[in-house]
């Protein structure tokens, strides 16, 4: 099973590639749903960056981690999820936030998701948690059409905010349909977009492609820049053995 080449990626590294065309009309509809075999594998090159408005206060990580589809039961997913730090520093009140993303360094994580990519349940060694989503995309529940948008919820820290997400467009992109789409945060709550969140997903495997986020948040009296951005660098597929 083919899932993504090399130049994908690079075409939305290279701000200078050529324009792409809408594969299909305005009005088509897309279905999107994560799918894949047993032993799939995606290596993506992480950056995160998060700041108060003196700088006094900041943590940045740079890294690599790696999803593999480890066990599929009727629409839920079992993903192997591990962290390779490259590079994380942190000054002032975030210094105590190295101790536990080095505790965290190349320990394995299981995520349960479903099919629409929404993160159910974590799993740390014999401990579990269960989740209301993250950072990455979830998508609708059923079909929809280029302009339309959907709401999910998504987990910062140990508060819950809803997002609405809209898809912007669908191109042809080195042979393969991709959707860009967007999320917005809902107003009064304590993310605020800087910009809106985008990503790029491959709409035949519904996996993400690239991301990009800048928000600010709100916590009591401390307010934090936070900005991500996460790219696919390579996939190779299972063989579908449990």
């Amino acid at each position: 099973m083919s899932i993504f080449a090399l130049s994908l990626i690079l075409a939305f590294q290279d701000q200078t590639a050529p324009s792409t065309k809408p594969t299909t009309k305005p009005e088509a509809e897309y279905l999107f749903r994560v799918k894949g075999t047993v032993g799939d594998t995606y290596t993506y090159d992480t950056h995160f960056y998060m700041s108060d408005p003196t700088a006094a206060n900041t943590l940045e990580i740079q890294g690599v981690f790696t999803d593999t589809l480890v066990r599929q039961y009727e629409e839920l997913m079992d993903w192997k999820q591990v962290l390779s730090l490259r590079k994380i520093s942190a000054s002032g009140e975030m210094r105590p936030a190295l101790q536990i993303y080095n505790a965290a360094n190349n320990t394995p994580v299981t995520l349960v998701t479903n099919d629409r990519g929404r993160v159910l349940k974590k799993i740390v060694g014999n401990l579990e948690k269960e989740s209301r989503g993250s950072a990455n995309i979830v998508f609708p529940k059923k079909a929809v059409k280029i302009g339309e948008y959907w709401d999910a919820p998504v987990e910062i820290g140990t508060d819950v905010v809803d997002i609405r997400y809209q898809l912007m467009s669908v191109t042809n992109i080195a042979g393969r349909q991709t959707a860009c789409i967007e999320g917005t945060y809902f107003p009064d709550q304590i993310a605020v977009n800087v910009e809106k969140h985008q990503f790029y997903v491959d709409v035949p495997y519904g996996r993400t492609i690239s991301s990009k986020i800048y928000a600010v948040v709100t916590k009591g009296k401390i307010k934090l820049s936070v900005w991500a951005t996460t790219t696919l660098r390579e996939s190779k597929a299972g063989e579908g053995k449990s």
